[in-house]
């Protein structure tokens, strides 16, 4: 598994890197209200991911474990029916365009965009899919790499060069440089496909997509309504306010989501040979490493965003704590989310999910309307927290399964919680900052092996 964590690692690194690299540049270059255009444009590209495909073709990597034949025409099956898809709602778009422009509060050309977005994001899932089952995470950084790098690179120039609306500007350097990679895309799929739709794979798709499709729409709803709302009942400025926190804080996500992928091969062998003791040590690993990222994005995250970011975006890192706090808890339901999926008890994952995502939305409609983005924030950790509790008691009710993360997770939450408070409440300065993250780093890797030595000298 860490062998290729850190193939799967170099993709956050690179994503890390980018992500300060672009931060001087696009908050000076961009107003806090266009910035908060451009993500609010992001938001609605996420969700539109899922509905205009209807996530259809995300059985392709699951299909891949069942090790049958057939591979070849479920990948084409769900490409076309995708394709379809896509065909269906951009007519509805271009009908009814004056509603749309009125509900999401965008101009027509930024909704047009959301479908080359959304073409790209097919064969971009399915190669992913295809590579993560087959371990090829050095290809998968690479290509990652490259595409995110050459379009900040493209829009950054033209953002200087060129007197357009900049939030458009960053939109299509973003799709001529993804456009050019689907060729690449469809190149490494091809060699996997068959020119076949059969009722086979028609049948593994609705039974596998279709239940996961209140999930998929409600995580990615989860995660990006707050922004929607905030455009809507705010204004744009505050949009860019709170994203810019929200990309400081989510890089402990984009830490722990390549790690995830990476440990997805190795969870599902150890499953299928019920090597559990192996499960739980490299559970614990993964909680470790979750827990150290997430007391560095506070301790650091901050000094080095004001430093870098100019200040006009200073004062939405004031949530940068708490929406830390919520994503600790994402991951605790990803991690117990897993077995759900292998259970294929998706239905579970769905209903939690979907029930958040009401909950998310009916705490925005009270504290955003009052507390802007600040609400916003909190809304997102209490949601956050809520899934959380939900899987472990899906986890141990429905599954019935001997839960060994609980006790550790909950062994490093009260120190993570007191470390949180005291940055919050101490105004501490660098080095003792520096000092408390090596004192955290020696309770979360040292303390089992000062066990082994003490069991040694007895």
């Amino acid at each position: 598994m860490f062998k290729h964590a850190i193939n799967y690692l170099s993709i956050p690194f690179a994503s890390v890197l980018l992500s300060f690299v672009s931060i001087p540049v696009l908050t000076n270059l961009m107003e806090p209200g266009e910035y908060g255009t451009l993500y609010t444009f992001l938001a609605y590209v996420a969700i539109a991911n899922i509905v205009l495909t209807l996530n259809l073709h995300s059985s392709v990597g699951r299909y891949w474990y069942e090790k049958e034949k057939g591979l070849g025409e479920l990948i084409t099956t769900s490409i076309v029916l995708s394709g379809v898809m896509i065909s269906f709602f951009l007519v509805l778009a271009i009908i009814y365009s004056k509603e749309l422009t009125s509900v999401m509060n965008m101009e027509l050309t930024y909704i047009y965009l959301i479908f080359p977005f959304s073409i790209i994001a097919i064969l971009s899932s399915i190669f992913n899919q295809i590579n993560v089952a087959q371990r090829q995470s050095k290809l998968i950084a690479k290509v990652s790499i490259f595409k995110n790098y050459a379009a900040f690179v493209v829009g950054a120039s033209s953002l200087v060069l060129l007197p357009y609306e900049k939030p458009l500007i960053m939109i299509i350097a973003n799709i001529i440089i993804s456009g050019f990679m689907t060729i690449f895309f469809i190149k490494n799929i091809w060699e996997y496909m068959i020119l076949k739709i059969n009722m086979k794979s028609l049948k593994y798709i609705f039974s596998y997509s279709v239940p996961l499709i209140p999930y998929a729409l409600s995580g990615v709803f989860l995660a990006q309504i707050d922004r929607t709302m905030l455009n809507s009942l705010v204004g744009p400025e505050a949009v860019g306010l709170y994203s810019f926190s929200y990309t400081i804080a989510n890089l402990f996500m984009v830490g722990m989501g390549s790690l995830l992928t990476a440990w997805t091969p190795s969870f599902f062998e150890e499953m299928n040979n019920n090597n559990y003791e192996k499960l739980a040590y490299e559970s614990e690993i993964l909680i470790k490493i979750a827990f150290f990222i997430s007391v560095g994005v506070v301790f650091f995250g901050d000094d080095i965003a004001r430093l870098l970011a100019n200040e006009k975006f200073h004062e939405g890192l004031v949530v940068l704590p708490v929406l830390v706090i919520g994503f600790l808890f994402q991951f605790s339901f990803q991690l117990y989310g897993r077995s759900m999926g292998y259970d294929k008890k998706t239905v579970w994952i769905s209903g939690l999910i979907v029930f958040i995502s009401v909950l998310n939305l009916y705490l925005n409609s009270l504290f955003i309307p009052v507390y802007g983005f600040y609400g916003a924030a909190v809304t997102t950790m209490i949601s956050y927290f809520i899934l959380g509790v939900c899987g472990i008691v899906v986890y141990r009710l429905v599954l019935k399964r001997q839960d060994y993360m609980f006790k550790i997770f909950i062994k490093f939450l009260f120190p993570f919680l007191f470390l949180l408070l005291t940055d919050i409440f101490v105004m501490m300065n660098l080095y003792v900052e520096v000092l408390l993250l090596l004192l955290w780093t020696v309770i979360l890797f040292r303390i089992e092996m000062f066990k082994v030595y003490l069991k040694y000298l007895k």
